[in-house]
């Protein structure tokens, strides 16, 4: 199962919220986009049994095991450039 985002956020998909911090050619910031896709990614195909929830805070991905409000999460995953922080 994908990890969804939770309902904090549900405006977009964290692949479209990621997609987003993609910069463009004549942007002068770094790539905190993809290597946060290619890390979703590796969540979707490690975990395929496993529901998983995400919440973003700036470029970082926060992992929680459920959708409730006052739950903590468990993992904190920071990507930029080719570099990954957990």
């Amino acid at each position: 199962m994908p990890i969804v985002r939770r309902f904090e956020q549900k405006k977009l998909t964290l692949e479209e919220f990621y997609k987003e911090l993609i910069p463009k050619p004549e942007d002068q910031i770094g790539d905190g986009g993809t290597p946060m896709l290619e890390v979703l990614e590796s969540i979707n195909t490690m975990f395929k049994e496993t529901v998983l929830y995400g919440l973003t805070s700036h470029a970082s991905l926060l992992l929680f095991n459920n959708d409730h409000e006052d739950s903590d999460y468990y993992i904190v995953i920071n990507a930029f450039k080719a570099s990954y922080y957990v």
